[in-house]
């Protein structure tokens, strides 16, 4: 019967999964900027619209409803309306990026992250390398060797050609059959028997080109090493072999032990392998290639100097020889120079159960277990390594391994200690080794060199022997060709295992560099020439989180022989010191880093079910350099959302600023609310989102990684750059156009600045009636239209807008609405200069019928007294000839008064019964007099003059922003080197100039949006502002590059330019 340890929550896998409900996961970096930005904005936002919203209830307490549109106006105009669209495009752009490259991204936001990050701690195996391992060489001593060293090159044995190794050996040597026993039935590997590739038949293909089903890689490199072995022993060929494969043949008749379990179903004897204990185990009956019979035996493999150090004996050829200290040594050597090598190195390991006689055990049938007991107590078939004193235990070296090497290996004694003199009761039989060449994916170096030159600090992560890491790390770039351990440097100079004197020299000769130098910046805090520096897990595990943070001083750092469990301690203390760490992770027990890392890569392939759900993205071919792209794309998502919000958040000045100058100056908006909306929800979304479609600037993996702290989405010089930079071009740009349109129209700047009042204020709403109040400005009317006035005295209004009169009236003639000015009452002028009205016209007459029938006047005189304040003779503005807009009748009047009166053309006229144009008084000649508009021509008409200049100024924004987009496609380099290869974006300036048409061109729209239909010169006037833009920022971004080339690698090499504007 079984018994439990522990339950519940405090079962090793509920403590390495993720938990299931364990809350919300902390906020990405995007995501706290994005709030960051959020808050900011909003903040500036709501600032803006009290202050202004408090200034125009003093100005005007009952216009509560202006003094609204104007606040939501203000609010409107701070916030980047694009903003998320934006960032929804960038993440999922890059996500369908990522996964061409076969990156499954889990969380959009968590790419960013990869963006940001500073540190990467890669596993080897299968990520930094290529998965794809070969037996290389073996270490064995045979009875009669051929080689000093005992060691021999194996690959040519699977290969084409099917050679020989190198030097040759016996194949039917004792120690090679026990070599084959334990890499090969400790190994569940098989061929795929079926068809592969284009169909052609698996077995018919040599050794190494065959596909291979369970086991992982090395699985697979000792499985065909064991195939090839007895194909020369039996003497086979490619086409010669049997239909059974040679080494699954060995497999059954060399079969597994089984034992009954606690539930009394048969079960094999097998521990699994642990990557706390580093081997695997099988028990296994083995025919004994010496005594030539069926023996129980214990068959391990596994990190070699674990099972070196489980050993208390060794093979050699047909005999088994005490470990002394003579091979301890040779074992070291020859680790070290596989190792050194970059070759993982394996060991292998038996015993037979029954050289001992408390064992006792007996062959069955398949179906039924074997009697396999010691002490009478079966053998522990839970499958996991057990304490020497506990019950139902069988050897497997425990006890020898605590006698040499310690508990958890913590002195490392195998190359310090001598072995124990007499060898525990469990100690095993040292077999020989394997080691496999895994080479690093040719994509790697190259990704690890761009990582260096991206400030990315690239850690290996490896449960591989230190000397197998240091050697893979300094392949694939980890640690630099120059770059010296405290080992290498001992060495090179004479201390030998004398490693503290080493450093004290290393410490010295770091003294006499000039640290200020960039090529010896970065041992500034190591105060040391050794530059790299290999930390295996039993060291590891003693040292503090502080001194764990002091290891990362280091340029190159590896971590060896570490447990899943290590990781998480390397990624807290890495987090501790600021950096971003992104981890990779294919294992149960690598879910508590995949999940405590700011961003954790699980392998695609060899990955656990456990490590996949506990990640954020997926490398679906575990390749390191898909983490190397991801970066590059969390920093483009970076990038572009800056360029959007600063190309944004740059027409925030012209769209502030008319209000700005509302207030102080009592000018008319030169852009109203309404077309504040046309721009930041119409005319500005597409190029905004387009931004997220930009290409990376050559120079983004260049530069270091950003600082969290300093580097936010929105920093001040990004605001000075949209605001006081671009933003005032483009506000001058707007008020340019709408000065000079108004000035075309009969209005010159000195006359529009202080006339918000007689142009109907901030809404440019033309004096609504009140009652019966009437504007003193308005000389002839009481801020209603014709229209209203007309329809009062009993006429309609047909289908086209025009006036027809009533029947009542005598007459069917159509008579003009409000579109014109042929039945507004006509004020003539005199050639003496005196004003007077004109009674004899149609429009008087049913003036003067409104004036009757509505109201208490006899006629129309008496009303003009009573509530226009003026005279017969004089209606309140004294206008003469003298004055420069003065229109003559014809260029034939002479001065002496030929010509009695000038009369006013309907195009001319600028005001009408209740002012309907507003009561601005033109300053000079209207320049387009008789040009045909859809609506009334806005000759010295100041409401209509208003309309065509708030549309060009909105224009205007369209066009500057023409040039915004185009310098917001680079931070620093110039549009000549990025290109405009960015279709969205030609397509974004398309839509918007189209939209903008539409707006300003579609009659329907004019009504609600006060647009017109401006002259194609009134497109001009900002056109040399958007020019301006563009050269100001090329000259810009070309000074700061210059300087940057001049001085790079120096303090200086950041000039006031870039420190001040590069955003």
């Amino acid at each position: 019967p079984g018994f439990f340890v522990f339950v519940g929550d405090a079962t090793i896998m509920v403590n390495t999964a993720p938990p299931a409900g364990g809350g919300p996961p902390p906020p990405t970096p995007i995501n706290l900027e994005i709030h960051r930005f959020i808050k900011i904005v909003s903040g500036i936002a709501l600032m803006l619209g009290l202050i202004f919203g408090i200034v125009c209830i003093i100005q005007d307490p009952a216009d509560y409803v202006r003094t609204l549109v104007f606040v939501i106006g203000i609010i409107v105009a701070n916030v980047p309306e694009g903003l998320l669209a934006t960032v929804t495009v960038s993440l999922t752009l890059t996500a369908v990026k990522l996964g061409k490259v076969n990156v499954n991204v889990k969380d959009l936001e968590g790419v960013e992250t990869l963006g940001s990050t500073t540190c990467i701690c890669s596993d080897k195996t299968g990520t930094l390398t290529q998965n794809k391992m070969t037996s290389n060489h073996i270490y064995l001593e045979f009875s009669s060797s051929t080689d000093p060293d005992s060691t021999y090159e194996v690959n040519a044995l699977t290969s084409s050609e099917l050679g020989d190794p190198t030097p040759g050996f016996d194949f039917t040597d004792p120690a090679l059959a026990k070599l084959l026993m334990t890499c090969n039935l400790v190994n569940a590997c098989v061929f795929d028997t079926g068809k592969v590739g284009t169909g052609v038949d698996n077995l018919s293909l040599y050794i190494q080109a065959r596909e291979c089903l369970n086991g992982n890689a090395s699985d697979i490199a000792f499985f065909k090493f064991a195939e090839g072995c007895l194909w020369k022993k039996d003497g086979l060929t490619l086409g010669t072999q049997p239909e059974l494969p040679a080494a699954e043949a060995m497999r059954t008749a060399n079969p597994t032990a089984t034992v009954a379990n606690s539930q009394g179903a048969t079960q094999k004897l097998i521990i699994p392998f642990n990557s706390r204990y580093k081997f695997m185990v099988s028990v296994n009956w083995v025919m004994d290639p010496v005594e030539g019979k069926l023996r129980p035996a214990v068959l391990m493999k596994g990190a070699a100097e674990q099972i070196f150090q489980r050993c208390g004996t060794y093979v050699k050829g047909s005999e088994v020889v005490p470990i002394d200290q003579a091979k301890v040594d040779h074992f070291v050597k020859v680790y070290d120079t596989f190792g050194g090598a970059g070759e993982r190195v394996i060991g292998f390991a038996m015993k037979y159960l029954d050289e001992d006689s408390s064992y006792a055990c007996a062959q069955t049938d398949a179906d039924t277990p074997d009697e396999m007991t010691v002490g009478g107590v079966p053998l522990d078939a839970s499958g996991e390594p057990i304490k020497p004193d506990a019950t139902g235990y069988y050897a497997i070296g425990s006890q020898q391994f605590l006698d040499w090497g310690g508990p958890d290996n913590e002195t490392n004694c195998m190359d310090k200690c001598p072995p124990p003199a007499t060898p525990a009761f469990d100690a095993l039989t040292f077999v020989g080794l394997i080691s496999l060449i895994d080479p690093p994916r040719e994509a790697v170096p190259p990704s690890v060199l761009q990582c260096r030159r991206a400030g990315v600090k690239v850690v290996m992560v490896t449960g591989d022997h230190p000397k197998t890491a240091a050697a893979i790390a300094r392949m694939v770039n980890i640690i630099q060709p120059t770059a010296e351990t405290i080992d290498m440097y001992a060495e090179r100079t004479g201390f030998g295992k004398d490693l503290k004197a080493a450093q004290a020299a290393a410490e010295a000769e770091c003294a006499k560099l000039d640290l200020n130098l960039a090529v010896n910046r970065h041992m500034r805090y190591t105060k040391s020439v050794v530059e790299a520096r290999v930390i295996p897990g039993h060291e590891l595990k003693t040292m503090t989180p502080d001194q764990v943070k002091e290891a990362f001083m280091y340029r190159d750092l590896v971590f060896a022989r570490t447990s899943p469990e290590q990781k998480l301690k390397i990624v807290n203390a890495a987090q501790d010191m600021g950096h971003v760490v992104a981890v990779t992770g294919d294992g149960v027990n690598d879910s508590p880093a995949l999940r405590g890392a700011d961003i954790g890569c699980a392998m695609g392939i060899a990955g656990t079910d456990v490590s996949k759900e506990a990640a954020d993205m997926i490398l679906m071919t575990d390749d390191f350099s898909a983490i190397v792209l991801g970066i590059e794309e969390g920093r483009l998502i970076f990038d572009n959302l800056k360029k959007s919000i600063a190309y944004t958040l740059s027409s925030n000045i012209p769209e502030i600023s008319p209000f700005l100058m509302y207030i102080i100056t009592q000018m008319p908006l030169s852009l109203s609310t309404v077309l504040i909306l046309c721009v930041d929800l119409g005319t500005d979304m597409v190029p905004a989102i387009s931004l997220a479609y930009e290409k990376a600037e050559s120079d983004i993996m260049e530069r270091p990684p950003r600082d969290q702290h300093v580097d936010h989405l929105v920093t001040v010089k990004l605001v000075s750059f949209a605001y006081l930079q671009i933003g005032v071009f483009q506000a001058l740009g707007g008020f340019y156009s709408f000065f000079v349109v108004m000035n075309d129209y009969g209005f010159k700047m000195r006359t529009v600045i202080g006339s918000a009042g007689v142009l109907g204020g901030a809404s440019g709403v033309a004096f609504a009636k009140d009652g019966d109040k009437i504007s003193s400005e308005c000389p002839c009317g009481g801020g209603l239209s014709w229209d209203d006035y007309a329809k009062d005295a009993g006429f309609k209004l047909s289908s086209v807008g025009m006036v027809e009169c009533s029947a009542s009236k005598g007459t069917t003639e159509k008579c003009n609405g409000a579109g014109s000015n042929d039945l507004y009452v006509e004020i003539q002028t005199g050639t003496d200069g005196v004003r007077y009205l004109e009674t004899d016209t149609k429009a008087y007459t049913m003036l003067e019928d409104v004036v009757t029938k509505k109201s208490n006047y006899d006629d129309m005189s008496s009303f003009l007294s009573a509530k226009c304040d003026v005279t017969s003779d004089d209606f309140g503005v004294t206008w003469t000839k003298n004055d420069d807009w003065y229109p003559l009748a014809s260029k034939a009047m002479t001065p002496d008064g030929a010509s009695k009166k000038t009369k006013w053309s309907p195009n001319n006229w600028p005001y009408g019964f209740g002012c309907p144009y507003g009561a601005l008084r033109p300053s000079q000649y209207c320049k387009y007099p008789e040009v045909t508009f859809v609506g009334p021509n806005p000759c010295y008409k100041g409401i209509e003059a208003l309309r065509h200049a708030q549309t060009a100024a909105f224009v205007s924004i369209v066009i500057v922003q023409w040039a915004d987009l185009i310098i917001c496609k680079t931070r620093i380099l110039s549009i000549y080197h990025q290109g405009m290869e960015n279709k969205i974006m030609l397509i974004g300036l398309t839509s918007e100039t189209l939209l903008c048409c539409a707006l300003a061109y579609i009659p329907g729209l004019h009504q609600g949006l006060f647009t017109r239909d401006i002259m194609f010169n009134h497109w001009t006037p900002s056109m040399p502002f958007s020019i301006l833009i563009f050269l100001y920022d090329e000259t810009r971004k070309y000074l700061i590059r210059t300087h940057k080339a001049a001085y790079k690698g120096t303090p200086n090499e950041e000039g006031w330019l870039e420190r001040y504007t590069y955003y």
